[in-house]
């Protein structure tokens, strides 16, 4: 299964390689620039009018909120996988017989331990 490509200014309906050129050159780089944009900051950019502003804003709000969708998704498997691996590196700590096996293991699982609530709070922070 291959990974969505970050949405680009002419996915956008109504937007071609001329008009996505005339909002990057007005600092509108990406989707989520438009998406978190003011309908009259978009009327400014030659070539759009307030009716287009306001579909090109909706789409790419729409957009946006797909986007964080999949980064909760991908978030909460890592955060799960994370999991999993930290279980089985205690597992392997309590089994192991050097002691200093056994404190690099417990290290480890700690790490992983921690990256795992890294990934549980990103995944948080893109619930809808």
């Amino acid at each position: 299964m291959g990974k969505k490509a970050v949405p680009q200014l002419t996915d956008l309906r109504g937007i071609g390689p001329t008009l996505a050129e005339h909002l990057r050159q007005d600092g509108f780089g990406s989707v989520l620039d438009i998406a978190y944009a003011e309908p009259e900051e978009l009327t400014a950019v030659s070539g759009i009018g307030s009716a287009r502003a306001g579909s090109i804003r909706n789409e790419a709000r729409w957009l946006a909120a797909d986007e964080a969708k999949l980064t909760r998704t991908r978030m909460e498997k890592r955060a799960k996988k994370l999991r999993r691996k930290a279980r089985r590196l205690r597992g392997e700590a309590r089994q192991a017989k050097s002691k200093k096996k056994r404190r690099k293991l417990k290290k480890k699982a700690k790490a992983t331990e921690a990256a795992a609530r890294v990934a549980a709070e990103t995944a948080a922070r893109y619930e809808s």
